[in-house]
C-alpha cells in the first residue's frame, strides 16, 4: 500500500499547480487574443474609414460644379485637382474625373472637346450596349495610366453599369464590384473599384456645349420611382422622374493595393495580415490580399471576420496576427510556473518516498545483517575447500615435476610455468567473481607468456565461450603444456613458423561439444623422438579426459604438428 501514496502525493501536488499554470495560461491567451481583436478592428475601421475619407472628394467636385455652375473648365477643373494632392493625402485614388452622358447628337462634340483638352484623337469607345453611353470626358491628374481610360464609354461594362443604375436612384456616391480598371497598363496590375456620383443635365460645365443654367435641382432619393427605357434596364439619359435628365456622373477610380497599404501605414504598426472581399450579392469576390496571408491561414492562427459597408458595397476583412504578434517572453513566466509545479511535485513525492524508504530500510537492516553473517560462514568454508584443492593440485604436480626432471633446473623450470599457468587462471576466475573466464582470454594470456604477444595476436580464432572454473583450471594448464611444447619442438619461433589455434561448436542438443584446432608449422626436419611420454603430455591427457572428459589426437610429420581438442560443452560451462 505504501507504494501507492508516493505517486498519489505527486499526482495531487501536480494536478493542482498544472491546474493553476493553465489558468495562468488561458487568461494570458485571452488577454492576447483580445489585444489581437483590437488590432484586427483598428486595421478594418483604418480602411473603411480612408475610402469613406476618400469619397469627400467626389463631394468637393460636385460642390466645385455646383459653385460654379457653367464656368467648370478643363483648365480649372486641372487646378483643382492638382491642389487636392491625390498621390500623397488621397493615395489609393486614381484621380478624379466626370463621365458625360453621350447621345447620338452629341457624340461628335464630345470627341472634339476629349481632343481639344487632352491632345488625342480618340473616339468614345468601344461600341455601345444599351441606350446610354458615359464616356470618360474629364480625369486628372493626366498621367498616362488615366489618359488611357479618356473616352471609355462606362456603361458598357456590367458592374460599372450597375453602380451608376443604384447611384441615379439613391443619389448617394456607390461602388462597383471588384474589378479590373482600364488604367491597368503596367505589368503590374491590381484590383480597383469605381465610385460614382450622378450629376444632373440642369447642372452643366462649361467645358460641355452651352446650356440654359438653371438652379441645382434636389438629389434623387431611393424612393422615387425609376423610368427606363430599352431592355438594358438602364435609365433614359433623355427622360426621367419630374423631368430630371442625367448629365453624368463624378466618379473616381481607386486601386485597392494601394488604398488597403495607405490605410494600414497610417499610424502605428499592426502586426496582421488581411484579405478583404465583397460580399454584396453573396459572392466573394477578391479585392485585396496582404502578403504572407497564405502562411498565416495555413498556421490556424487566431482570425478575425470584420464586415463594414464601403461606399453601398459590404466588405469583409478576415483578418490573422503575424509572426511578431505573438511574443514568447510573455509565456516565461507560465513555463517557470509550470517547471517549478514539477519541481514542487517531485520534490514532494521524493520527500514521502523517503520517509518511507527509511522504515523499510530499517526493518531490512536487520535480515540483511543476518545474511551477510550466514554468507561470511560460507565464504569462509569455500575458501577452505578451495585452497585444500589448491595445495592438492601443488602437491600432485612437485611431485610429478620432480619424477620427470633430471636436474634441479628443470624441475625449477617446469613447476615454475605450471604454478605461473595456474595463477593465471586463478587470476581470470577472480576478475569473473569465481564464476566463469572467457577462455580465449585464458588461451591468450598463456600463449602470449610462452610465445609472445605477436604470435597471440595473430594465430587465435573463435566464438566467444565463457568456461567454468574447473574447466578453466584445467584448459589454464592445457594450454600452458602445449605453447610450451610449441616453443621446444613445434619450431613455431623460426622464419617459417606458424602458429595456428581455432575453435568452433559442433553437434547439437546434448551432443554439442567444443573442437579446438591446434596446429604448428616448422621448417621440414626430423621429427623429435621421445624415449617415453613426458610429465607434459600426461597432464594434458589427465585434464583432457578425466578432469573435462573430452578426447586429444595428435598427428605429427615433419612440417607440422596437428592436436585435435574435442569436449563436451556441458563439462565446460
Amino acid at each position: 500500500m505504501y507504494r501507492l501514496i508516493t505517486p498519489l502525493v505527486f499526482s495531487l501536488v501536480a494536478i493542482i499547480g498544472l491546474g493553476a499554470t493553465l489558468s495562468y495560461h488561458e487568461n494570458l491567451r485571452l488577454a492576447e487574443e483580445a489585444r489581437f481583436k483590437g488590432y484586427a478592428h483598428e486595421a478594418a475601421l483604418r480602411v473603411a474609414a480612408r475610402a469613406e475619407q476618400h469619397l469627400s472628394l467626389l463631394q468637393s467636385t460636385k460642390a466645385l460644379f455646383t459653385a460654379v455652375h457653367d464656368q467648370v473648365s478643363p483648365e480649372a477643373f486641372r487646378s483643382f485637382a492638382a491642389g487636392l494632392d491625390l498621390n500623397g493625402r488621397y493615395r489609393g485614388v486614381q484621380g478624379i474625373g466626370f463621365a458625360r452622358v453621350v447621345t447620338p447628337d452629341n457624340q461628335a462634340q464630345v470627341e472634339a472637346q476629349i481632343a481639344e483638352t487632352y491632345r488625342v484623337d480618340r473616339k468614345v469607345w468601344p461600341e455601345p450596349v444599351g441606350n446610354l453611353r458615359t464616356a470618360i470626358v474629364l480625369l486628372e491628374p493626366a498621367t498616362e495610366r488615366n489618359i488611357a481610360a479618356i473616352g471609355y464609354d462606362m456603361a458598357t461594362e456590367p458592374r460599372r453599369r450597375a453602380a451608376m443604375e443604384k447611384a441615379v436612384l439613391t443619389g448617394e456616391p456607390v461602388a462597383t464590384a471588384p474589378l479590373m480598371l482600364v488604367q491597368e497598363i503596367t505589368d503590374v496590375k491590381q484590383t480597383g473599384f469605381l465610385v460614382y456620383l450622378p450629376w444632373y443635365k440642369s447642372v452643366e460645365l462649361s467645358a460641355l456645349p452651352d446650356g440654359e443654367v438653371e438652379a441645382p435641382l434636389p438629389e434623387r432619393k431611393p424612393e422615387d420611382d425609376a423610368a427606363t427605357d430599352g431592355d438594358d434596364g438602364l435609365m433614359s439619359p433623355l427622360s426621367g422622374p419630374d423631368g430630371l435628365e442625367i448629365a453624368g456622373f463624378i466618379y473616381a477610380p481607386f486601386r485597392t493595393g494601394d488604398l488597403h497599404e495607405a490605410a494600414l501605414e497610417t499610424g502605428p504598426y499592426l502586426p496582421i495580415v488581411m484579405d478583404t472581399m465583397d460580399v454584396s450579392e453573396g459572392e466573394r469576390l477578391p479585392l485585396y490580399r496582404t502578403e504572407g496571408f497564405e502562411e498565416a491561414e495555413k498556421a490556424d492562427r487566431i482570425r478575425a471576420e470584420i464586415k463594414a459597408k464601403v461606399a453601398g458595397r459590404d466588405w469583409l476583412f478576415t483578418i490573422y496576427p503575424t509572426s511578431r504578434f505573438s511574443d514568447p517572453e510573455r509565456y516565461y513566466p507560465v513555463y517557470g510556473m509550470g517547471v517549478a509545479v514539477i519541481l514542487l511535485a517531485v520534490c514532494a513525492a521524493l520527500m514521502t518516498h523517503a520517509l518511507f524508504r527509511a522504515v523499510i530500510t530499517a526493518r531490512a537492516l536487520a535480515g540483511a545483517n543476518r545474511r551477510s553473517l550466514e554468507e561470511k560462514d560460507l565464504m569462509l568454508q569455500e575458501m577452505k575447500h578451495r585452497l585444500k584443492n589448491a595445495i592438492a593440485r601443488i602437491g600432485a604436480m612437485a611431485r610429478q615435476a620432480a619424477a620427470r626432471s633430471e636436474s634441479l633446473e628443470d624441475f625449477v623450470e617446469s613447476f615454475q610455468g605450471r604454478l605461473l599457468a595456474m595463477a593465471n587462471a586463478q587470476d581470470m576466475l577472480t576478475r569473473s567473481q569465481w564464476s566463469k573466464a572467457r577462455m580465449s582470454d585464458l588461451l591468450r594470456a598463456e600463449v602470449s607468456q610462452v610465445l609472445g604477444d605477436d604470435i597471440a595476436s595473430d594465430a587465435l580464432r573463435g566464438p566467444e565461450v565463457d568456461v567454468n572454473e574447473t574447466a578453466t583450471q584445467a584448459l589454464g594448464l592445457v594450454f600452458h603444456e602445449l605453447a610450451t611444447n610449441a616453443l621446444k619442438y613445434g619450431g613455431v619461433t623460426g622464419p617459417e613458423g606458424n602458429l595456428s589455434v581455432t575453435w568452433t561448436f559442433e553437434g547439437k542438443g546434448a551432443e554439442r561439444k567444443l573442437v579446438i584446432d591446434w596446429q604448428e608449422r616448422r621448417e621440414r626436419a626430423p621429427v623429435p623422438q621421445q624415449k617415453r611420454q613426458g610429465f607434459g603430455s600426461r597432464l594434458i591427457e589427465l585434464n583432457v579426459n578425466h578432469e573435462l572428459g573430452g578426447s586429444l589426437t595428435r598427428d605429427i610429420d615433419e612440417s607440422e604438428t596437428r592436436i585435435r581438442l574435442e569436449f563436451p560443452l556441458d563439462r565446460l560451462i
